[in-house]
């Protein structure tokens, strides 16, 4: 599976990160809440701990918070890759330093 980036909140991530790895959800979520948790959570993975969403091209999509989102961009742009390319380009870079 090749892999790539996707931007999620971070209150998203926890209460799905907690149900792919437990298979358990919050006792506080009433049973709509539940059900749509259930149905958000298909398309996401945990490995070794990070989480990616797989598309249907089955590409692994990395999941990041709102803050190391911004990070990766302003390195992107600011830093040893600098500049705007096509987005092809920027994921290929995100991923060549480690993200």
């Amino acid at each position: 599976m090749d892999v790539s980036l996707l931007f999620v909140e971070p209150t998203w991530m926890q209460e799905m990160k907690t149900y792919l790895k437990t298979s358990q959800m919050l006792k506080t979520l009433n049973l709509v809440q539940k059900q749509k948790l259930a149905i958000k959570v298909k398309p996401f993975i945990l490995k070794e701990g990070i989480m990616y969403k797989v598309g249907q091209d089955n590409i692994m999509r990395r999941c990041l918070t709102t803050s190391k989102a911004q990070i990766v961009l302003k390195e992107l742009h600011e830093g040893v890759a600098r500049g705007h390319f096509v987005v092809d380009n920027n994921v290929k870079k995100i991923l060549d330093v480690g993200y």
